[in-house]
């Protein structure tokens, strides 16, 4: 059994699975460990397909993505501010701000390369 207290978004997930087993309570002091792997996948089920549906846009829009070790990388051509205004135009800055790292403000986090290069010292 898995025990309290667990974080909001884990108490909707049993929620939901509540409704499929009705031999479940959510509000017991614990939870089976089979609703809660359960609940944890369909919660990345969710998370995945939002990096989907992410990355088909941001492909659409001419970014390339590539990866670096655990991490994916989306990079264009264009300026901080440019790349924010494109981001919001196809309705893909608010849910990458779900699944990305963000800066300060809240937006994705964005790199800028000047493409000034330096020599080597």
């Amino acid at each position: 059994m898995i025990t309290p207290p667990w974080p909001q978004w884990v108490k909707r997930l049993y929620e939901l699975e509540q409704h499929q087993d009705p031999d479940m309570n959510v509000d017991a002091a614990a939870i089976t460990a089979s609703a809660a792997v359960s609940a944890m996948g369909e919660r990345l089920k969710n998370r995945l397909g939002l990096v989907s549906w992410t990355l088909g846009v941001l492909q659409e829009l001419g970014w390339d993505i590539s990866q670096d070790g655990d991490s994916l990388i989306a990079a264009c051509e264009m300026t901080p501010d440019a790349a924010r205004a494109s981001l919001e135009r196809a309705g893909v800055a608010g849910p990458m701000c779900r699944i990305c790292d963000i800066d300060a403000d809240g937006w994705p986090l964005l790199w800028w390369n000047s493409g000034v290069t330096r020599d080597a010292v």
